[in-house]
This record gives structure tokens, sequence and C-alpha cells, in this order.
């Protein structure tokens, strides 16, 4: 939905329902860990939100191909939005990982790094990142993954095989939402993209129910 203010194009270009599901990948990833930490399951999912859905978002639309949708804010807003969403999933990170475990440093870093590479493909080895595998890892498996660890401080090798499912869902999300996108561009017709659309908030109601299943059962 195109915007005429600063504050709806902050609203499109955070895209909250796919946000929704990579914070709904933490919320997995702690409900799956033996003991959950509820200052660290609130940390992550504030980082994620900061660090993807305002800090990559907003570097994603300095590039060439950033949404139409976002028309009322500059390059410099779209420039200090990212600075601060990174910056302050990177202090939130670098806080657990002075008080918690060094070794979480890791994933801060690695999340870091794809949130950048992934953003800003024409800066970070020409778009070697920017793909749908990429994409499922940054923001499928990572997530998962680091919110399991910061609560437990280990990875148990079933642990690694459980965040699976979850890059695949993350595979799928941006594969059909880069195939409806395509699609609205070449100005074909609604039904042209209908179903992939369809799919798409099938797609997210499943992952938010899984979210919220695995956090009844683990409060249960």
């Amino acid at each position: 939905m195109r915007s005429s203010s600063k504050l709806g194009d902050l609203v499109n270009l955070m895209h909250l329902p796919y946000t929704g599901m990579v914070l709904s990948f933490v919320i997995v990833g702690a409900a799956a860990s033996p003991t959950v930490h509820p200052d660290r399951l609130v940390a992550t999912l504030a980082a994620y939100f900061l660090g993807l859905g305002i800090g990559a978002h907003s570097l994603d639309q300095l590039e060439p191909n950033g949404s139409h949708y976002v028309q009322s804010l500059s390059r410099r807003d779209l420039a200090v939005l990212g600075a601060v969403g990174m910056g302050g999933a990177a202090a939130i990170g670098a806080y657990y990982a002075a008080t918690v475990t060094p070794f979480l440093l890791l994933f801060v870093l690695a999340g870091f790094f794809f949130a950048l590479a992934y953003a800003l493909p024409t800066l970070v080895r020409g778009g070697l990142f920017h793909n749908n595998i990429s994409f499922a890892f940054a923001w499928g498996y990572l997530p998962y993954l680091t919110s399991y660890y910061v609560n437990s401080q280990s990875v148990p090798p079933v642990v690694l095989l459980g965040g699976l499912p979850l890059a695949l869902a993350a595979f799928a999300e941006i594969s059909l939402s880069r195939s409806a996108r395509r699609a609205r561009k070449q100005d074909l017709p609604p039904e042209a993209y209908a179903t992939a659309e369809r799919a798409l908030k099938l797609l997210v109601a499943l992952v938010y129910l899984l979210a919220g299943t695995s956090a009844l059962l683990r409060l249960a």
C-alpha cells in the first residue's frame, strides 16, 4: 500500500508480516531450549526487530531495487534508520555476549554480516549473498539457532536439524514473495499472482501458529 507520510513509509518498509515470521522463529528457538530466560528472549526479539525490521529493511531501500511503496523517506532518513536499527541490534548482542557468553558474538557477527550483505548487494561481494538460500539461513535458521543458544548456551546436533524446517519456511516465503513482486512490476493482472499471495498469507499464518503453539506447550 502506497503512503504519503514518513510514518506510513516506515510501516511499509518494515514488512511486518514477514518480520513477524522472523520473530516467530526466535520464539520457536527459545521454546525448544531446556531453559528459557525471559529477558534473553525479549532481548533477542528486540534485536531482530531492530536489526531486520528497521535496520536491514531501511538499508535495502537504498538499493536501486528498493520498494516503490517508500516515497516520503529520503535516502538520509533511510541511512539513519538503518544505522539506528543495526546499531541497536548490535548493542543488544554485545551486552549479552559480555554478560552471558562471549561465544554469542559469533551469532551476532553472523547476523550483522548477512543483514548487510543481503540488504546491500551492490556493495557486498557483488550480490553474492543476495539470494534465497542466504535469506533462508539469515532470516529462518539463524534467528532460531541464536535464540536457542542464548537461552541454553549449547547447540546439540538435534537442534541443528530442528532449524531446517524453519529455513525451508523462510525459503518458501522469499520465493513466493519474489514471484508475486515480479508479476506486479510487470503490470500483470492480479490473477497472475493471486495464488502466490494466498500461499504467502497461509505460510505466515502457519508460522505464527507454530510459534504460538510452541510457546503454549513450553509454558505448559
